[in-house]
């Protein structure tokens, strides 16, 4: 599938997206993560509004990159 990258989201952690994943920063240089949508992709397109577009603070991955930064 063919990745794009939202003009909308606001996360320091988003990389892109094709219909049913959103691809984030890893835990290590030079990775990535990748969340997996199997039900819909308005389950995917409701879960970028609310955190790569609005309260990416609340987003469990956000979360756990924050605290990559953190620790250095």
């Amino acid at each position: 599938m063919k990745r794009y990258e939202s003009k909308s989201a606001i996360c320091p952690f988003y990389k892109s997206e094709d219909p049913m994943k959103i691809y984030c920063e890893g835990v290590e240089d030079g990775t990535s993560i990748h969340l997996a949508f199997f039900s819909s992709s308005i389950t995917k397109k409701q879960y970028c509004r609310r955190y790569c577009q609005d309260k990416y603070c609340d987003c469990r991955i956000a979360k756990m990159l924050t605290q990559k930064y953190d620790n250095e």
